[in-house]
């Protein structure tokens, strides 16, 4: 990334202008990690020899230096882009087909789609998500079930969906650090804003008053 030296703005390195002021930018290709100036098209720094634009974060160190801060807080995402984040993760509902009879095999074969949803038979809560997996208490009415379902889907959707979003602000591919960092921030900080989207969207499904 090459930071505007008028605004501020951080661009790709192909950019030859900034997209925030319009400046022409000069060739900087700065280290994140120890502030060395280096060639455009260094790979490497050649002060500190870390990777200057990793493919994925694949650390804390990585993941927390003062350039991805900076990414962060001047990072703008537009109706647009979200829409377009959105699009990406729901394609594969394009391409797979909705089986079942019942409302609850049919909502368990689009939640299939996302994650693996598994039946749980032990515990008093009602459901809950871990990785890429989905349980959900058997025992209960399937009209709980499935408000379960949805529940549980939607933590995992916009969990998806905030990893999307910083894979795009820094230009790197999915890792298991920014995931382990997105679920430590929707099980903490996040933890209402985490609930209040579930139950919303659990809430559209259900019977009014129930």
């Amino acid at each position: 990334m090459k930071e505007c030296d008028v605004c501020g703005t951080p661009n790709l390195r192909a950019n030859n202008y900034c997209t925030h002021c319009g400046n022409r930018i000069a060739m900087d290709n700065i280290c994140p990690f120890c502030g060395e100036l280096n060639s455009d098209d260094s790979s490497y720094c050649s002060n500190c020899n870390k990777q200057i634009r990793p493919v994925s974060i694949d650390s804390f160190e990585k993941l927390f230096t003062d350039y991805n801060k900076l990414l962060l807080a001047k990072a703008e995402i537009s109706d647009e882009d979200y829409s377009k984040l959105l699009s990406n993760i729901f394609r594969k509902l394009k391409f797979s087909k909705i089986a079942g009879h019942t409302p609850k095999e049919k909502i368990l074969s689009i939640a299939g789609v996302f994650a693996e949803c598994r039946p749980k038979a032990r515990g008093e809560e009602f459901g809950f998500e871990f990785g890429h997996v989905l349980y959900y208490d058997d025992r209960l009415d399937d009209s709980v079930q499935i408000a379960t379902i949805i529940h549980e889907l939607t933590h995992f959707l916009l969990f998806d969906i905030i990893e999307s979003l910083l894979c795009d602000v820094f230009q790197v591919k999915q890792s298991s650090t920014l995931e382990g960092f997105v679920w430590y921030c929707l099980s903490n900080d996040l933890a209402l804003m985490n609930e209040y989207c579930a139950h919303t969207v659990e809430g559209r499904f259900i019977p009014h008053g129930y």
